[in-house]
């Protein structure tokens, strides 16, 4: 295979560092305003775990489907499904966790969070 663990581990730590400099520059824009990450409303974390789970797996699926795969992969209206894929994911799960639905971003968001004396 053409992805090592090594690679694996750098495109991992991009994304990071990429969540955590978006996370940084929205603090700057608005004056070092942050806001923490966790359960909306009566949610638990217990919820939230399982709804980002579930709707991060949904959105890797289809963008793997959609874009990656040789066998599937379409050549047209893939930003369609990827996009449609994240707008549901949104709505569905955003009065949950607040609909996160990447690992890299929730981690960005949650470092930011601590610039106001929140917790990682």
């Amino acid at each position: 295979p053409d992805l090592t663990p090594a690679k694996a581990g750098s495109f991992i730590g991009t994304q990071i560092a990429g969540g955590v400099a978006a996370a940084f520059t929205y603090a700057f824009i608005h004056k070092g305003a942050t806001f923490a990450l966790g359960p909306v409303g009566e949610s638990t974390w217990a919820g939230v775990s399982v709804a980002e789970i579930v709707y991060t797996f949904v959105l890797c699926f289809v963008v793997l489907s959609v874009a990656v795969s040789q066998r599937t992969k379409a050549s047209h209206m893939f930003g369609l499904a990827i996009g449609s894929c994240v707008t549901v994911g949104g709505f569905a799960i955003g009065g949950i966790s607040g609909g996160s639905l990447n690992p890299a971003v929730s981690f960005g968001i949650a470092a930011a969070q601590v610039l106001n004396g929140g917790f990682f």
